[in-house]
Parts: C-alpha cells; sequence; structure tokens
C-alpha cells in the first residue's frame, strides 16, 4: 500500500510538472495525453489511498471523536 502511495505521490508531482511546463496559449493541456493520462486517476487514487491510511489510524485511536480529542487536537498544535 505504501508503494501504491508514494507512486500516487509522484504523480502528483508529476502532474504539476507538466501543467507548469506546457505554455497554454501555444500547447493546450487537452492534446498532452502525459497530462491527460495522470489527471484522469492521479487525484482519486492518491485521496482514496489517503482517506485508508486516515481510516486506519482512525479506528487505531478508538473512533472518530477520540481521534479529534487526542491525534487532531495535537497535531493543530504543533502546526501553530
Amino acid at each position: 500500500m505504501d508503494i501504491v502511495k508514494y507512486f500516487t505521490i509522484f504523480l502528483v508531482i508529476w502532474g504539476h510538472v507538466v501543467q507548469q511546463s506546457l505554455n497554454p496559449g501555444v500547447y493546450p493541456e487537452q492534446v498532452d495525453g502525459i497530462y491527460r493520462l495522470i489527471y484522469t486517476f492521479h487525484m482519486p487514487l492518491f485521496m482514496g489511498i489517503s482517506g485508508y491510511f486516515f481510516g486506519k489510524s482512525v479506528c487505531k485511536v478508538g473512533g472518530v471523536y477520540s481521534y479529534l480529542k487526542k491525534k487532531l487536537k495535537k497535531r493543530i498544535r504543533r502546526i501553530v
């Protein structure tokens, strides 16, 4: 599962690189095959995998309420 997650992260980065390298006035995104291929599945796959791991994390803590009370509070403090 981690390999798929890393692969989708790579595709997200690669998609942004391809998107930035295209000159919209000269070469529209709809024509580029690599751009279209990556954007058809990379974000849904990445979000699905992330949701899977998030669900596992919530189950380990003991439910949504426990997750919000313990982990989320700690993560927000770290960010701030």
